[in-house]
Order: structure tokens, then C-alpha cells, then sequence
């Protein structure tokens, strides 16, 4: 995770074994215009396998980075026709959750607007460290497997020593 001014951003890799390489990004729309960039940073890294990369905008402040708004005037409106209506057919009176759930009365404020050289050069930080970590970790552990044929032909190799001399 990187976090600049107004913007922090997560990056997470996976990998699996494959012969060629596949890339799977999934960016958030605020980061879209940087799809070839980024899916040209994990190709120089990465020679083969599919790779999943999925990256997560959060603020800085820990605030939400799209927060909730609410539209009082309409939910108002909505409240005042429905009790009116339950007047008239003697129903109560509408309660908050389904004044909330009625279209336009809760909504989610656009993306902030961040300027494009800090979104990317906090995408390219974050991006570089995850991608670097998927790496050492995938050399670990070829490194590991390894091992296990390594030893493996090492034991038949003696035994079949042992078997040659009787």
C-alpha cells in the first residue's frame, strides 16, 4: 500500500503456474487510463504464468474515497406523498429504512478527482513493490521445489551405486 496526499493505493498479486504469461488486471475506473502502463510494468517483471492484479483506491485520511450522500428534499418528498397516501387509506406512517431505500435519496458521490501524476505515480509505486514481492516469493519457492528432485535423484543415484555393487 502507497499513499500520497489525498489517495492511498493497494495493490495485491497472485500468481499461478501456466506456460505463457497472462495478465489479469482489474483497476478501479479512476486508474483505467493507466491499464497499459501497469499491465507493461508486471510483463518486464514477470515471464510466464497468469497473473491476477487487482488494485484498491482508499483515501489517505481513511475516509471514505466516494462517501455516501444523502438528498433530504427528496427523501422528504417521498415521506410526505406516502404518509398522504397512508392518510387516505388509514396505512401508517413510511419508516426511515424504506424512505432510504426509495431511488435517488442515498447515493454514492463520483470518484475524487486526483490529479492524473499522483494517481500514477502512487499506482507505479505500489505496483513495482507487489509486483517485486510476487517475485522474490515465486523464486522462493522454485527454489524449494527444487529441492525436493534434487534430493530425490541424489538418493537414486546412491542406492542405484548400492545395487551396482552387489
Amino acid at each position: 500500500e502507497v499513499s500520497g496526499a489525498r489517495l492511498s493505493v493497494l495493490v495485491e498479486c497472485k500468481s499461478l503456474n501456466h506456460r505463457s504469461l497472462d495478465v489479469s488486471l482489474r483497476l478501479p475506473g479512476l486508474l483505467s487510463a493507466f491499464e497499459l502502463e501497469a499491465r507493461r510494468m508486471v510483463q518486464s517483471a514477470v515471464q510466464r504464468g497468469r497473473v491476477e492484479v487487482s488494485v484498491r483506491l482508499g483515501s489517505a485520511s481513511g475516509a471514505s474515497v466516494n462517501p455516501l450522500a444523502a438528498n433530504v428534499d427528496q427523501a422528504r418528498e417521498y415521506a410526505t406523498l406516502a404518509r398522504q397516501i397512508g392518510d387516505a387509506l388509514g396505512l401508517p406512517a413510511p419508516r426511515l429504512e424504506w424512505v432510504l431505500g426509495q431511488p435517488g435519496v442515498l447515493t454514492r458521490e463520483a470518484e475524487p478527482a486526483a490529479p492524473p501524476e499522483e494517481a500514477w505515480s502512487l499506482l507505479a509505486e505500489a505496483l513495482t513493490r507487489a509486483v517485486a514481492e510476487l517475485v522474490a516469493r515465486r523464486e522462493t519457492e522454485g527454489a524449494a521445489l527444487a529441492q525436493d528432485p534434487a534430493a530425490l535423484h541424489e538418493t537414486m543415484t546412491s542406492q542405484a551405486a548400492l545395487m551396482a555393487e552387489r
